[in-house]
């Protein structure tokens, strides 16, 4: 994994657009360099990932958590004056005024909504925070919920029958299948989501798509804009789960392979794999080649298609990111 300073290294790309169903592209002036740059240290990573075609788990028969309210949390059997996440990590002030974060929300209590309108109580058993470099700003949570039959974890069990962690996100996702704005990114100031590890919210940070995470967007002549990583880490949940149409239906099939790099260089092009699909926050820009090719094709397929799309040229403000499949 190499360490790079950003003012030793960026991404440069021509700021061509390449053409989508999802919007009309914008013109820009060929001769302007649009350079993309994450704010402080970036570091690089490499190769493949596996995908999946759930944004997050389910729990309770089947229904997922729509949303974790940051109102009435409870800890140490005292309601929270305010609750909010820095990154990932929790920080509240209590009824006294005094502000706590990090291990003190171990034993809290949040209150999650369940898809069918339920609420479901979820207490914070432990926390921990990344050891690699790359990670030391990811806070990643145990979380239980109550049942007939004692605790169960709200992500399950891995292999080795231990809990699986979840990382907090501000905000939720649209867990709608087939509709317009299925699977996007809902900004809430008032709930957040535990995204779980083996699922694609989560799959993506560990990407190194931290939507928290600060950048800048330079053109010559333009000055720059000031961003952050949101839009290219929904991107990367709507290629995990090969949402082509954006309308959080997924047309592939859990485990398998593919290779990614993107418009900032966090992770970079190792593969001489075959271009599959461009990808924004509203679904693929362009199409190429199916991951899973199949008798019942993506509806917007056609509209997608096209000969020349993956050319790492065509990464710019629209188009973040670019899977590839193995040959």
């Amino acid at each position: 994994m190499n360490r790079t300073l950003i003012a030793a290294a960026t991404m440069s790309v021509l700021a061509l657009l390449a053409a989508s169903a999802h919007a009309d592209p914008i013109p820009l002036d060929p001769i302007n360099l649009t350079v993309f740059r994450v704010t402080g240290v970036r570091y690089e990573l490499t190769g493949r990932d596996l995908n999946g075609t759930a944004l997050n788990g389910k729990v309770l028969d089947g229904h997922g958590v729509v949303g974790v309210s940051f109102d009435g949390v409870q800890r140490n059997g005292a309601t929270m004056q305010s609750v909010w996440l820095d990154e990932s990590t929790f920080r509240g002030v209590t009824q006294s005024g005094k502000e706590v974060h990090g291990q003190k929300f171990v034993g809290a209590v949040f209150t999650a909504t369940l898809d069918d309108g339920d609420s479901l109580e979820l207490r914070v058993d432990a926390m921990e925070r990344g050891t690699q470099k790359w990670d030391k700003d990811v806070m990643r949570y145990t979380v239980s919920y109550e049942t007939q039959n004692g605790r169960a974890p709200l992500c399950g069990v891995d292999a080795s029958n231990e809990p699986i962690k979840a990382i907090a996100l501000d905000g939720r996702w649209d867990l709608r299948q087939g509709v317009a704005g299925g699977g996007s990114h809902i900004d809430d100031a008032w709930a957040f989501t535990f995204a779980c590890e083996e699922y694609a919210i989560a799959k993506c940070v560990n990407m190194g798509y931290k939507p928290w995470q600060q950048a800048k967007i330079c053109t010559k002549g333009q000055g720059c804009t000031h961003t952050t990583l949101a839009d290219l880490h929904q991107a990367c949940t709507r290629m995990l789960r090969a949402d082509y149409c954006g309308d959080g239906v997924s047309h592939t099939v859990d485990g398998t392979e593919i290779s990614a790099f993107d418009v900032f260089g966090i992770r970079t092009d190792s593969d001489s794999w075959l271009p599959e699909a461009e990808w924004g926050p509203d679904g693929a820009r362009c199409l190429v080649r199916d991951r899973i090719p199949s008798a019942e094709a993506p509806s917007c397929l056609d509209s997608l298609h096209q000969d020349s799309c993956g050319s790492p040229s065509h990464l710019s403000g629209t188009s973040l990111l670019i899977s590839e499949i193995a040959p």
